[in-house]
């Protein structure tokens, strides 16, 4: 509440209720991804966002990190379904172990190619993001698969987002 009270905006790494009211963003709302399924769970549902979506902003988990450039290109499908904010770190492989868990890539800018190349992503993820930037402010209603590796979202504008994981494609028809 201090640290709100200084600076006006307050972002956390975990989703914790108790202190919601006093953050503006979430890095992460979960810490299991996609390939954490096991005999209890057979699919993920982005509940955490069907709760607070439009209230606070949130990445869905770290492997959207730098989803622009993943060499999964579900990580950047994951954002977008799960009305995700996007995020680019610079150096986050920082483990001696090799265990990157913020991401399966990394952006640099040791030299200027790095650089241009840094620059160059950072703005496709924003052209993608300004499509739907708007929906940061609209509660996710429904979240439903309407067939295998095919999900549809609903907000309260009546905006649907379609992300198709079989072609690695979403549609984003804007409601009013």
């Amino acid at each position: 509440m201090y640290a709100k009270e200084l600076f006006g905006g307050i972002s956390c790494e975990g989703a914790y209720e108790y202190y919601l009211k006093n953050c503006e963003y979430i890095l992460y709302a979960s810490f299991l991804t996609e390939n954490d399924k096991n005999d209890i769970v057979d699919e993920y549902i982005p509940f955490w966002q069907l709760v607070f979506h439009g209230i606070i902003m949130s990445n869905p988990y770290s492997g959207t990190i730098n989803a622009v450039i993943s060499s999964k290109k579900s990580d950047m499908l994951k954002l977008i379904e799960y009305g995700g904010r996007p995020v680019i770190y610079y150096y986050s492989h920082f483990t001696n172990n090799q265990n990157n868990w913020i991401a399966d890539t990394d952006f640099r800018a040791d030299t200027e190619k790095e650089i241009e190349f840094s620059a160059k992503c950072a703005k496709k993820q924003e052209d993608i993001y300004k499509e739907m930037s708007y929906l940061q402010f609209e509660f996710m209603e429904k979240h439903e698969k309407i067939a295998e590796n095919i999900y549809k979202v609903s907000y309260s504008d009546g905006t649907e987002i379609t992300v198709d994981y079989n072609a690695q494609t979403f549609v984003c028809k804007r409601g009013k």
